[in-house]
């Protein structure tokens, strides 16, 4: 393998060993093989040998449909997940043929022979507008323009430009997320070519040139292991982590169990010294009271809450490759932001250029100039610093940009040339551009502008031409004038974005020694140009959405890269801030006008001025709103940044790795966040919070979006867990041929969330769903365990009396079980946040306590209706031993004591001479008596007050009168154990 591609056979077979065909290889395994893998699950195993437990003690009827109903579920889960995969694999389309060097000439090749190491050339398909960059690519020649939504979430439009123009002495990094700029070179798997443009002066040498005038590029990543194919990966394997294996959920069994465990220890104790007892049947008696607090269809009834919300997200234009978020959003308690194109609106206003003329009337900051009136200098730079493209004649890239294009009057061909529509009708060919690059927040150009003399003779001059965040520029200036400083917070307090312009002229000299020049010396010795201002709008929902968040008792954080003093100025006019001041922390200015490496607060009208003190942070943030920039921030050592980080309100000009870190950092704290971004930038903020929610450019309409899902359905289950009933079993295979989590083209690997609407809006439905789905799944563990604990303890005392319930009645109450479970988890989230948020565990007190208390109470209702029932239970006692019946005793005049036994029981006239014992087998058939229906009755109006009581409801989901199924069927349930109370129909009885 080398730079010029493969050569050799041998080579190619070793790198086709080593990593394998560039191809999504998802095997489709058989169906018999598919069941057998869902057969090996643990919860089914153990639902199966709950099925054998209660067919030993003869529950035949109950065994056989659960048996019957687990087979089918299984097998419907199996047949969807045949089908989803079948999708999945008819998504990733054919291979398509690209031109792959191999043996020192160009090929015509299938795109699933791609090998890291190949040499290929990258060109649009205009044939197949769908297609996509079969890997990923390091570029070696020429500018690719790519769209990166899969990626990124971000719609605009990226150039990629050829690493021959990278500086020698840089080290590259090629990883996917990176802040050093090194994805410029990097064509990443997925994504779309829009253009290609050839550099024949950077072409590689020793390679010959593509037969499709293609752009020359080395494969670096193939197979599964390019971004396209993570994405396929979180898309297929994601649903691995929507079951209940939880630490919580394992002490949430381990707690149950210790109650099981006393309660079979108790009934084999009593039960071993009974000699009429058979021990095997003891033993199953009490495997069988053990594994009644062991809820198998506790996982089934945990994905059913996740898919109903699942379901609702996705009619909302949001999708989710990693459904087990969704009850992370029920407990966010700090929301983070980006601001432009997240919270601002992307359709920019250019107001004008200040800075070219000095302050009047001994004003400190310089007057704007209208667009009509900014000086020829100015126009230049914005009409010729930039990064936009011309596809299909179609302007594409910043909205920043595009703006400042138009407004002067200047248009984009092809070729990066810009032109003037009217006047003199210049030309600024772009020869070598270094893109905007997040650490230096600045961008440059070379170019040739192409220009007339008086004399109508045509002249051409070299310049550079530069942008970026002023105070960054400020220090690039050959001379910087005095009011630039002031000029800029001027209107950066406004809530303006302003950027700083600089030029100069360059000599006349060949085109590769301008491609050749490094960037440090373009953007070196410039002549000041002016400050651009632009106004960017909020977006219409976001105050309305921010005010419910704040309201809701969400910490609001603004993360941005844009000037402090214009983060700060939006954060209030958006509701943001809770305080009447904000202050910044700034280094402390010294007498020659530098900064002292001391650090204060100060306000952005340099009003209010505080020391700076992290031990008085949180003092200080109750009266002020806090703000940090991240250079003040890399200043800090970082034991004070985390003191100081969850006090603080807006982070501005801060670095995608510090976005990451920020909520990094948060989440060692302990909080639960959101972030919400809309670009590149925001990537390792997104995946670093617990939810994170990518938006997508455009609008969406949940009728169009209806209309496209039935014609496409292509959709990918999420649900994991087996269950015991058929309503169940029929909401499942609903699900599965209902929910989707995502499509290739519906998210990106950005975030877990992707949504397709431009605005905050989304975020509240985000945590109303989140919140409703963690309601639920704490009600599902609080019902589970009453109901266990209950059902433990009257087979208990069924089975220390010799008697069990029958096999009727244990059908019934799960299918009342089973419909209450199903009602429940299609509870809907009210279009209002509450001001405090749900419960986050069930090991939090109020679960302990609310799940003690009750058990106490329906412990105390059973054990006084055993004790009202027993002297009513018919038992057949008889006298033992050589004891003789009383009326017999009568008639032959004998006299003696009665018998010790317990004859209050009906059935027992006396004995004399012996003890009076009952003639029941207590291993005998079911067979029913009052003690039997008392219990049943009394356990079955229990499991309708748990699931009555233990709804929540309000104010995180419809309350129980609101949410007519279950209601409905709660009443129609007590109905039923009133007519079975007063015998309404024998029969049934």
């Amino acid at each position: 393998m080398s730079a010029t591609g493969y050569k050799d056979e041998s080579d190619i077979e070793d790198a086709t060993h080593r990593w394998g065909i560039n191809s999504f290889q998802i095997p489709l395994p058989s169906f018999s093989e598919l069941y057998l893998e869902q057969c090996r699950q643990p919860f089914f195993v153990f639902q199966i040998a709950c099925v054998a437990l209660w067919s030993m003690d003869e529950y035949w009827y109950f065994s056989i449909f659960t048996l019957l109903m687990l087979l089918l579920f299984e097998g419907t889960v199996v047949f969807s997940r045949t089908r989803n995969i079948s999708m999945l694999r008819d998504m990733m389309g054919k291979p398509s043929k690209v031109k792959v060097l191999r043996g020192g000439s160009w090929h015509t090749m299938d795109s699933d022979c791609l090998l890291p190491g190949d040499i290929m050339s990258v060109s649009r398909n205009r044939l197949d507008p769908d297609a996509v960059v079969p890997a990923d690519l390091l570029l070696l020649s020429g500018k690719v323009v790519v769209n990166e939504a899969i990626l990124t979430g971000e719609a605009t439009p990226q150039q990629k430009v050829g690493v021959a123009l990278r500086d020698k002495q840089e080290v590259l990094s090629l990883k996917r997320s990176s802040d050093t700029g090194d994805r410029l070179y990097v064509v990443f798997g997925g994504t779309k070519v829009l253009q290609t443009v050839q550099e024949p002066e950077t072409h590689p040498k020793g390679i010959p040139k593509p037969p499709d005038n293609g752009c020359v590029a080395y494969v670096i990543r193939n197979g599964f292991n390019t971004s396209q194919g993570r994405l396929v990966r979180t898309i297929m394997f994601s649903s691995e982590q929507t079951t209940a294996a939880t630490k919580e959920a394992g002490i949430f069994v381990s707690v149950l169990l210790c109650f099981a465990l006393a309660a079979a220890g108790y009934v084999l104790k009593e039960g071993w010294h009974d000699p009429k007892r058979n021990k095997a049947k003891l033993l199953l008696n009490c495997s069988m009271i053990i594994a009644s607090v062991v809820p198998p269809e506790l996982p089934m009834n945990l994905s059913l809450a996740v898919n109903s919300s699942l379901h609702s997200l996705s009619k909302l234009g949001v999708f989710c490759t990693e459904p087990f978020r969704i009850p992370f959003a029920g407990k966010v308690g700090v929301c983070c932001f980006d601001k432009t194109g997240t919270l601002t609106s992307e359709d920019l206003i250019l107001e004008g250029v200040a800075g070219m003329q000095p302050p009047k009337d001994n004003a400190a900051h310089s007057t704007l100039d209208s667009p009509a009136n900014v000086p020829d200098p100015s126009v230049l730079v914005l009409c010729g610093c930039h990064g936009l493209v011309n596809i299909d004649d179609s302007l594409s890239g910043e909205t920043m940009e595009k703006v400042a294009l138009e407004a002067f009057g200047w248009t984009l061909s092809k070729g990066d040339i810009s032109m003037e529509t009217s006047g003199r009708k210049r030309k600024i060919v772009v020869h070598h551009r270094f893109p905007f690059a997040s650490s230096l927040k600045r961008m440059a150009t070379v170019v040739e502008l192409a220009d007339r003399s008086t004399s109508g003779a045509a002249v051409s001059q070299f310049m550079v031409l530069c942008k970026g965040a002023p105070e960054t520029m400020q220090d690039r200036y050959e001379y910087t004038p005095p009011y630039f400083k002031a000029t800029y917070e001027y209107y950066s307090r406004q809530g303006a974005r302003v950027l700083a312009l600089g030029y100069k002229e360059l000599p006349r000299q060949q085109i590769s020694q301008l491609r050749s020049m490094s960037r440090e010396t373009a953007e070196n010795q410039l002549k000041f140009a002016g400050l651009v201002v632009f106004r960017c709008p909020n977006k219409f929902e976001s105050a309305t959405s921010l005010k419910a968040l704040k309201e809701s008792g969400h910490h609001l954080v603004m993360i941005t890269g844009d000037q402090v003093l214009t983060a700060c100025h939006v954060a209030r006019e958006l509701g943001m801030c809770s305080n009447d001041v904000s202050l910044i922390l700034t280094a402390k200015s010294s007498a020659g006008g530098g900064g002292s490496g001391e650090l204060e607060w100060v306000s952005p009208d340099e009003s209010e001025r505080h020391p700076f003190d992290v031990k008085d942070t949180g003092k200080l943030s109750k009266k002020y709103d806090l703000c940090i920039s991240g250079e003040t921030w890399r200043s800090m050592a970082t034991e004070t940044i985390d003191r100081m980080m969850e006090h603080v309100r807006v982070f501005a000009r801060v670095s995608p790795t510090q976005k990451e870190q920020i909520l990094l950092c948060l989440k060692a704290k302990g909080h639960y966040t959101l972030m919400c971004g809309d670009g590149t930038n925001d990537v390792g903020a997104l995946k670093a919070s617990h939810v994170g929610v990518a938006l997508l450019s455009g609008v969406f309409n949940p009728d169009d979006e209806e209309r496209r899902r039935k014609q496409d359905s292509v959709y990918l289950n999420k649900v994991g867990g087996p269950t015991l009933f058929d309503l169940q079993l029929r909401d499942a295979q609903m699900a599965n041929e209902e929910i989707t989590i995502v499509r290739l083209g519906d998210a990106s690997i950005a975030s877990p969330f992707t949504c397709r609407q431009n605005s905050i809006f989304p975020i509240t439905r985000i945590i109303q769903q989140g919140r409703c789905t963690l309601v639920t799944t704490m009600q599902i563990y609080k019902i589970q365990a009453l109901s266990c604990l209950t059902l433990a303890y009257c087979l208990s005392a069924l089975y220390l009396a010799g008697i069990k319930l029958g096999d009727q009645q244990m059908m019934l109450s799960a299918m009342m079980s089973a419909i209450f479970f199903l009602f429940m988890s299609h509870a809907k989230p009210l279009n209002t946040l509450a001001p405090v948020r749900p419960p986050s565990t069930i090991c939090c007190s109020y679960m302990v306590f609310s799940v003690l208390g009750q058990f106490a109470v329906h412990l105390f209702v059973l054990v006084k209706a055993i004790e009202h029932t027993n002297p009513h239970v018919k038992q057949g006692w008889v006298c033992s031993g050589d004891s003789v019946n009383s009326t017999k005793a009568k008639e032959e005049g004998l006299t003696a004591p009665l018998c010790s036994g317990p004859c209050e029981f009906i059935g027992c006239n006396g004995c004399i001479g012996g003890t009076c014992v009952s003639d029941r087998d207590p291993d005998s058939n079911f067979s029913p008596n009052i003690l039997n229906s008392v219990i049943f009755i009394i356990t079955a109006i229990a499991q309708v007050m748990i699931f009555a009581v233990n709804y929540r409801g309000r104010p995180y989901m419809q309350s129980l009168t609101e949410h007519k199924p279950l209601l409905y069927s709660l009443i129609v349930a007590v109905a039923l154990l009133v007519g079975v109370c007063l015998e309404v129909s024998t029969d049934f009885n």
